[in-house]
């Protein structure tokens, strides 16, 4: 079964803008990271768009994965990715001057990463279903019935990066 994964990074609070309004440095960076994410794990990107007007200001990103994720692996691939789009977005000098913020944080991120089935349909528990972060608090959401996303487990994002990092070390 084909998952999507549904990650946005917020820059600020922005409205969303079709894809021909994510222009320059923008556009190179979502393309750079989608590639980098591609290659890395296997996700495909289904589709992206942003604004892009004057400053990186908002950028969502739509990913396919085949594979279902428990709250270890979740964990390990959010804070992957969150590092990974802000270590590309603060180290390119391009888009670092195009930048709404620098140096990005997770303090300017408004980020959800959502496991849907091939239908775009949320997946239902025990499968994590969703993850955020809201006020440095990384959120893990289930779904029971009815799509409605239940909170399963929440952690500092210090906290998610932190073991993250520790579980890659031990394996």
């Amino acid at each position: 079964m084909k998952y999507i994964i549904l990650f946005i990074a917020l820059m600020s609070h922005t409205s969303t803008f079709a894809l021909e309004n994510l222009t320059g440095q923008g556009t190179r960076l979502v393309r750079a990271y989608t590639n980098q994410m591609e290659k890395l794990l296997g996700v495909k990107c289904v589709k992206f768009d942003g604004n892009y007007a004057g400053e990186i200001r908002m950028m969502g990103m739509c990913y396919r994965l085949q594979r279902h994720v428990n709250l270890e692996q979740a964990r390990a691939l959010y804070a992957y990715m969150t590092q990974e789009f802000l270590d590309l977005a603060n180290n390119d000098k391009k888009a670092r001057i195009a930048l709404h913020n620098y140096p990005a944080t997770i303090n300017n991120l408004n980020l959800r990463i959502t496991f849907c089935d091939a239908k775009d349909m949320p997946l239902h528990s025990p499968c994590i279903a969703a993850i955020s972060v809201e006020n440095e608090i990384t959120k893990y959401y289930v779904v029971e019935k009815d799509l409605d996303f239940t909170l399963y487990f929440q952690e500092p994002y210090s906290e998610t990066v932190s073991l993250a990092k520790s579980k890659s070390r031990e394996n």
